[in-house]
């Protein structure tokens, strides 16, 4: 590909990298987090303080530290602005060693600050270090030096691993290209090892959530977990937009209230658990019109699948709860397509029963055939249908008044969701 070429980028990408830290004996111990800004496979010009945030942001909320670090600790640089900040308090002191840039100012105010991260349990290491006497004090309080194996000559090298040895330091070579470099650092006595010829730094990418489906997603997740009413509150007042809407909705559909909400609590109050988490679904498939062009068709299918799938446990005399749950694994089912994630990400995100789990994912027990059969009659899979009514214990000849009840509430549901958008 030519130099000047450039890659499609996904504006609502998250880019990150990965490179592993290995032993003496080339078994992977540690990985450092890189800051990527697009699918090119190199460090672009940053703010320290911004490249760090953004690799906070995107390990811990976007990509999952549980997929990028694999249980093992992860060294993320820290420039002086970030060491003064709370950020590294986002990981505990066994996830991360805090790495501090080669570009930080060695001083009474930042060795006081490390001594501070080192008493609250944070391993501290020094970035590309090359020795100069303000720095001594801080090879005191430090558990780790990272030599630059191209920056230093042969010399220099053998100079800085013997005074990181006699301080008790562990040593990582760093840019290590080929087996000669690796065996030649091994033998001085580094300790760990990093650079190309062991792994090219990996590129880690996965799409960002708009903020308000963000919202959205952590307001689901505690409509399922039962939070209360205060904490709702809390999280529904972040979007003052999805405020009004909720407060317009909760005032234009009584279910036989004579009174007109006045805050926030008294509409979730008014619509119930059940209706608010319907309404959320829809508002998260609402919220993605401006990024994906097939969100009305999407919207418009989920709310069918919703409606069938609750008319079909109610036809088998499931409880209300089971009725609900009907309801939302049809409503949910789409939430992959919509928001570019795997469903298992979202899944975990919004904290399911298992039965709903296990439908959305696998269209495992009566949910997840509940779900198949939806699916098939949308494909007219006449053999699929037969098969998946007959374990649900229906005859395909119902299907048909199940079908029209179902649309009947779904031609409701939208004349509900019109009036309130005429207001």
């Amino acid at each position: 590909m030519p130099a000047h070429s450039v890659l499609p980028t996904n504006p609502h990408a998250a880019f990150l990298a990965r490179q592993p830290i290995l032993n003496a004996r080339e078994q992977v111990v540690a990985y450092e987090l890189l800051y990527r800004n697009g699918p090119r496979n190199h460090a672009p010009d940053a703010l320290a303080r911004e490249a760090t945030a953004s690799v906070m942001l995107h390990a811990l909320g976007i990509i999952g530290l549980s997929t990028l670090a694999a249980g093992r600790p992860v060294y993320i640089n820290f420039d002086d602005a970030n060491l003064f900040e709370d950020t590294p308090e986002l990981l505990t002191p066994e996830q991360v060693v805090l790495e501090i840039l080669e570009t930080a100012t060695p001083n009474a105010n930042l060795l006081a600050r490390c001594r501070e991260w080192k008493a609250l349990g944070y391993r501290l290491a020094l970035d590309d270090f090359v020795y100069q006497p303000a720095w001594d004090p801080f090879l005191d309080i430090v558990d780790i030096v990272k030599l630059d194996v191209r920056a230093l000559n042969e010399a220099a090298l053998k100079a800085h691993v013997h005074q990181a040895k006699a301080r008790g330091l562990w040593i990582i070579a760093e840019k290590v290209e080929n087996r000669a470099e690796f065996e030649y650092c091994r033998g001085l006595g580094c300790d760990a090892f990093q650079g190309y010829f062991f792994a090219r730094p990996e590129i880690f990418t996965e799409t960002k959530l708009p903020a308000a489906a963000a919202t959205l997603l952590d307001a689901l997740r505690r409509v399922r977990e039962d939070a209360d009413t205060q904490e709702l509150e809390r999280v529904l007042s972040r979007d003052t937009a999805l405020l009004y809407r909720l407060l317009r909705y909760a005032g234009s559909v009584t279910f036989g209230a004579t009174t007109t909400p006045q805050n926030l609590s008294a509409a979730i109050t008014r619509l119930g658990r059940r209706n608010l988490q319907r309404w959320l679904t829809l508002e998260l498939y609402a919220s993605a019109r401006d990024t994906h062009a097939a969100a009305e068709s999407l919207l418009e299918l989920a709310n069918h699948r919703a409606e069938l799938m609750g008319v079909l446990a109610e036809s088998r005399h499931y409880s209300r709860e089971h009725v609900d749950e009907a309801s939302a694994v049809g409503c949910l089912s789409l939430l992959d397509t919509l928001l570019h994630h795997s469903m298992a990400q979202l899944v975990e995100s919004l904290t399911l029963p298992d039965e709903m789990s296990g439908a959305l994912l696998a269209q495992e027990g009566t949910l997840g055939q509940m779900l198949a059969l939806t699916q098939a009659l949308e494909q007219a899979d006449h053999p699929a249908v037969a098969e998946f009514s007959l374990q649900l214990g229906l005859h395909p000849s119902d299907l048909p008044k199940l079908q029209a009840k179902a649309l009947r509430n779904q031609i409701q549901m939208a004349e509900d969701l019109s009036r309130v958008a005429s207001q």
